[in-house]
């Protein structure tokens, strides 16, 4: 299989043969080390991936409620500088009146 990405190749300690038991106390305990090492290394991986998929659910959100405001602007539903006032992401945005 091709890799993709980066997170699809393997390190060394990745390349390391599972399923061989080491045949003496020192390469067992080396290979102990190492699998440590490895584990370590993919949870700080994993914890990368969730604050990063934290981050975008929150921008999600933010703007999911954006579009709303702006759909129910379009829509005339309520006063323009009311709604942005509701909404929490608008706020800090000052409205401005466009003519045609």
């Amino acid at each position: 299989m091709k890799p993709k990405g980066m997170h699809d190749i393997a390190t060394a300690q990745s390349l390391v043969n599972y399923r061989s038991i080491p045949a003496t106390r020192a390469k067992t305990v080396a290979q102990l080390a190492r699998m440590e090492h490895e584990r370590a290394r993919l949870e700080r991986e994993l914890n990368v991936w969730v604050r990063k998929q934290q981050q975008s659910e929150r921008r999600l959100r933010q703007v999911l409620q954006y579009i709303g405001l702006l759909q129910r602007v379009l829509d005339g539903d309520g006063d323009r500088g009311q709604a942005a006032d509701d909404d929490e992401w608008a706020k800090g945005f000052r409205g401005i009146t466009l003519e045609y």
